[in-house]
């Protein structure tokens, strides 16, 4: 019996070749270091435009307006409750939420299930100090509670507004500090 097996590799070699090199332009990109952020023009500070004020629009501002007004007396709240673990042994478990100054007398808003069994509650305020608070009631059904702090640690206060005068189809806006970072807000409507 005679060998004579056709020799296919060359020519498909050749042709992959000739093809790789006519599309040099779609496969080698792919295969070459991504640019840095500062190669864009956009990222760089010394353009020939100068650097270009931000738009604000009116309902953003206004969004700010609240947020900076607000967010001094969002609080964080820190909880402590005990539990009872598989061996029946006593464990401290942690968990935090948010809240709001309400009055020059230290009364807090926040919800219910952030201090419901709480054995110790800290309040975290704006500026960092940490500040031991008590419960002063619950109401588990609308998931509210008030805590309170010594009336001395209050610098600002949040106003409630009246929720008889609010229509459908107005803007909610929630602004928190429910994991210690610096503030969430949330717009709503």
């Amino acid at each position: 019996m005679s060998n004579n097996k056709p020799n296919y590799p060359w020519p498909l070699l050749i042709i992959l070749s000739i093809f790789l090199l006519l599309n040099t332009n779609d496969v080698f990109p792919r295969l070459q270091p991504r640019p840095s952020s500062h190669s864009f023009d956009f990222n760089s500070a010394s353009n020939n435009f100068g650097l270009r004020a931000a738009v604000i629009s009116a309902d953003e501002k206004i969004n700010i307006s609240v947020f900076e007004k607000t967010h001094p007396a969002v609080v964080n709240i820190a909880t402590t409750t005990l539990s009872m673990n598989f061996w029946l042994e006593v464990t401290p478990r942690e968990g935090q939420g948010s809240g709001f100054v309400i009055d020059k007398k230290g009364h807090i808003l926040t919800n219910n299930h952030v201090v419901a069994k709480a054995q110790k509650i800290t309040v975290t305020m704006a500026d960092g100090r940490k500040i031991p608070a008590t419960l002063v009631g619950r109401d588990p059904p609308s998931d509210l509670a008030v805590i309170k702090i010594p009336a001395r640690q209050v610098d600002v206060v949040t106003h409630l507004g009246d929720s008889d005068k609010i229509r459908v189809g107005q803007k909610a806006i929630a602004i928190g500090n429910p994991f210690g970072l610096p503030y969430t807000y949330h717009r709503y409507h």
